[in-house]
């Protein structure tokens, strides 16, 4: 159980892992200092990110606000208008809000990168027709107070609801816009217009009134980095690290495999993806999305069974290649651990993965670990309206972000198993 052993050193000797903060420096001096001593020759590709800063705050208060007032405002205007401004505020609150934090980024972080097969200087000038990343972030999020810890779990709940509503609103205007294009259902459409202004836009407004409190109430108690407390971060994700150096040691003997193999440490991963996101942007251009294989191991050190992402989003969706899922699933069988399919939307958080995916890379394989839970109501109601491909289970990792992510609460076995597992689905691949 050697991944045990690396996590237990690294919570020893640097503990939490705060981005910006002396712990997160301690870490990368760990890292480096743990791939010398497997034979590595580690190098680090440094980015620049957005950390402590209202954006996100105010990313998630302007698309809960625009809700509001769209919902309101859909009793007078005309139903297309409704629908177009519902468009605008996911894309300003999205795809350009995001622009925006990348232009006024300031923070560096650093990417900790090492070639397993050859050294990733040599790799990244000439890669192999093959190429397998091993990742894992080693940052650590801000713990929450336990009020505002319970905060977070019900906004899960109120999350969903919202998001129902925000169909609902999507609907009306579509059915009110489609029924005045034809002079025939004029009736119909006045009968519905009135409805939605009497009862519908009422209850639209009720399913998005507590998720936009929790936005609110979240936003004005926030304290800057400098003031929170850091969690232990003990499976999120030191496992995920420890996991990553023990399965490098077990390759660094084969050396002579037919495709390039590199270990990945991602920095920024808490603040937003930053890290795995800035070095797909730089290096996508010279791998080959068929034969490059991403396995990224994040939050694996508890729970009964493991998990693995078969793919992400709402609207559009970045499914997992299926044949890469299967294999992953005859590679749990092989070594007698049980394992999940899951599918990431805006509302269950995300992991490294993303950002190949968003790139256009599907042989993604992201594994989690947890014990299994039933996904909220809401959000199992959503899923079904919009057709998501997700069960009716997720696992568990409600510990994260907390005190209790510590080294006492991981399970070696937990550690031990997620090595086989990944192992076995290696051997199946080189």
């Amino acid at each position: 159980m050697k991944a045990y052993e690396y996590l237990t050193e690294l919570q020893n000797s640097v503990g939490a892992r705060l981005n910006g903060s002396q712990g997160e420096a301690k870490s990368i001096t760990w890292l480096r200092h743990q791939c010398l001593a497997i034979g590595l020759d580690p190098l680090t590709e440094s980015f620049v990110y957005q950390a402590d800063s209202w954006s996100a705050r105010l990313r998630s208060i302007g698309l809960a606000y625009s809700m509001i007032g769209l919902t309101l405002f859909s009793r007078l205007l005309n139903p297309w208008l409704s629908l177009l401004g519902l468009l605008l505020a996911f894309v300003v609150f999205g795809p350009l809000w995001r622009r925006l934090e990348r232009s006024t980024a300031k923070v560096e972080g650093h990417n900790i990168l090492a070639g397993v097969s050859r050294p990733w200087a040599e790799i990244v000038l000439q890669p192999a027709p093959g190429i397998v990343f091993l990742c894992a972030h080693y940052d650590t999020a801000p713990s929450g107070s336990a009020w505002r810890q319970r905060l977070g779990n019900f906004y899960d709940l109120a999350a969903g609801v919202a998001f129902l509503g925000v169909v609902g609103l999507a609907a009306y205007c579509l059915v009110l816009g489609t029924l005045w294009a034809y002079p025939a259902t004029g009736t119909l459409a006045a009968s519905v217009q009135a409805f939605w202004q009497a009862v519908g836009a009422w209850i639209v407004l009720a399913a998005g009134l507590p998720g936009t409190a929790i936005i609110t109430l979240t936003a004005l108690t926030y304290r800057s980095q400098a003031a929170v407390l850091e969690n232990p971060g003990a499976d999120d994700n030191g496992s995920g690290v420890a996991v990553v150096l023990e399965l490098a040691d077990t390759l660094v003997q084969r050396r002579t495999m037919a495709v390039d193999v590199v270990v990945a440490f991602w920095a920024a991963e808490e603040a937003g993806l930053w890290g795995s996101e800035a070095f797909v942007a730089k290096h996508r251009h010279h791998l080959d999305p068929q034969n490059t294989l991403i396995i990224n191991v994040d939050t694996v050190g508890r729970g009964s069974c493991l998990m693995a992402v078969a793919g992400e989003g709402m609207l559009p969706r970045r499914p997992v290649d299926e044949v890469l899922l299967q294999k992953w699933e005859q590679a749990c069988r092989n070594v007698g651990a049980r394992t999940i399919r899951e599918w990431l939307t805006p509302l269950s958080g995300s992991s490294d993965h993303a950002a190949w995916l968003n790139a256009g890379f599907n042989r993604a394989l992201s594994v989690g670990r947890g014990d299994l839970v039933p996904i909220a109501l809401p959000i199992r109601l959503l899923n079904r309206i919009l057709a998501v491909p997700a069960g009716a289970q997720q696992t568990d990792v409600s510990h994260i972000h907390s005190p209790v992510d510590s080294l006492e609460n991981v399970r070696p076995e937990s550690l031990d198993e997620t090595c086989r597992a990944i192992q076995a689905f290696l051997s199946l691949q080189l």
